[in-house]
């Protein structure tokens, strides 16, 4: 009984450590985007969805060392690291800043006049005026699915399809300072693209979803969202 008890407690200590290091990865990956990537004139900045991802990886490192630490015994462990101590050491710290770069890099930010995305392969970014948005796919999720890429039912959605393939999900956005809400942001820049004559995929199927955890001035920019096209 007290080995299982042992054992329960073992895994709620790498729980906890996952969580406080997950949570601590991502508020300092977004502050370190903030800072590097995003200009005075920003309205909008957005991390990618892969960047959610690479967090999970980086977050599973560290747990898998302590996991070993916690659950192998003293003896192998002792004997693992002395015959592979320096082996490890470049691994975890090569593994670890690969995931670290490609997490800083996935963010997109968008000012008045030009959108630019950054990615593992352009860490400076690529930048886009407003015409070479070729789509846009607007609506709200009618279920959940996925496990690190996940939808949630009721989750509005707003992705920009760029000239080169490219998409950017704007609804996974942060306003910058004292901005408005970035659904507010998008309701403005959704005018904008619109009349330049982009073409948009948009319906308000599932909407009534959103009334359940955001407040009416929200739902209501996403109406007006979800409704707004070029006759």
């Amino acid at each position: 009984m007290k080995s299982i008890l042992n054992l329960v407690i073992k895994w709620i200590i790498c729980f906890i450590l996952f969580i406080a290091i997950a949570v601590g990865s991502y508020l300092l990956i977004n502050g370190i985007q903030f800072l590097l990537f995003v200009p005075d004139d920003a309205v909008l900045w957005t991390f990618e969805a892969t960047t959610l991802i690479l967090i999970f990886f980086q977050c599973v490192l560290p747990i898998s060392v302590l996991y070993a630490f916690i659950f192998v015994g003293r003896r192998k462990r002792k004997d693992f690291l002395s015959a592979n101590k320096k082996k490890l050491l470049v691994s975890i710290s090569v593994v670890g800043l690969l995931f670290l770069y490609a997490a800083l890099t996935s963010i997109s930010v968008i000012t008045d006049r030009t959108i630019t995305h950054h990615s593992m392969l352009q860490p400076f970014g690529q930048e886009y005026p407003f015409t070479e948005i070729e789509a846009i796919e607007t609506g709200v999720y009618g279920r959940s699915s996925g496990i690190l890429m996940k939808q949630n039912k009721g989750e509005f959605y707003y992705i920009l399809e760029l000239s080169d393939g490219t998409k950017v999900h704007t609804h996974q956005a942060g306003s910058v300072g004292e901005m408005d809400h970035p659904l507010v942001t998008i309701e403005r820049l959704d005018q904008v693209w619109v009349e330049l004559g982009t073409t948009k995929k948009t319906s308000t199927d599932y909407f009534e979803l959103t009334q359940d955890h955001l407040a009416k001035p929200y739902t209501d920019a996403i109406y007006k969202i979800l409704t707004n096209t070029k006759d």
